[in-house]
């Protein structure tokens, strides 16, 4: 009975250390973990706290979206203290996808517009989304693009003008001007003979 009672004793204490350590975790390493669940984390190393929890709350919020896949964090090659999200995202009819960049965010954090042309440089795309922060770790998600000057004929809305070539569009006033010119010697010709007419009734 004795070594029945020492042999529980020691499983007992066996078990102890393994729920202790779990206990144990640290703030930082329990967003890891609920990090790398809903996105792939492509570095050796762990994003710093700050970044982390604002990688955490990003990648979740593209997770809950349909629109969004394959998510993954990794830090920019400029400076390891920023960490961005790249995903693929899907457009409305699911038709395409494109793969994006995620930078998150905090209220107080800006960022100036010769800043985003560096990253876009640096990190090869048109454009960027911002993912701003909340206090309650809710996420807004802003998209920044170039302005497209002149899109493609079929992608143009219907209160947009086609772009016609200055060539064509000269060509074609050129004939109506000669229409108009043609017209209104027909209606001079016209008009001088049934003045004819009237001189002779």
């Amino acid at each position: 009975m004795a070594d029945a009672g020492a042999g529980l004793e020691t499983q007992g204490r066996s078990e102890e250390p393994e729920s202790t350590n779990a206990a144990r975790a640290s703030p930082h390493e329990q967003v890891m973990e609920s990090l790398k669940k809903v996105a792939q984390v492509d570095h050796t190393e762990d994003p710093p706290p700050d970044e982390a929890l604002k990688l955490f709350f990003t990648a979740r919020r593209l997770a809950q979206e349909d629109r969004w896949g394959s998510i993954a964090a990794f830090p920019l090659s400029s400076t390891d203290l920023t960490w961005v999200i790249r995903a693929v995202h899907f457009s409305e009819d699911f038709a395409d996808c494109s793969e994006e960049v995620v930078l998150p965010l905090r209220p107080d954090e800006s960022i100036t517009m010769a800043r985003h042309e560096d990253l876009r440089r640096e990190l090869r795309v048109k454009g960027l989304f911002y993912a701003l922060l909340d206090a309650d770790g809710s996420v807004v998600l802003y998209e920044l693009q170039p302005a497209q000057l002149q899109s493609f004929p079929d992608q143009r809305p219907l209160h947009d003008p086609a772009y016609v070539e200055p060539k064509i569009l000269a060509s074609m006033a050129k004939e109506a001007f000669e229409e108009g010119g043609a017209t209104k010697d027909a209606k001079k010709s016209k008009g001088r003979k049934r003045k004819k007419d009237e001189t002779k009734t």
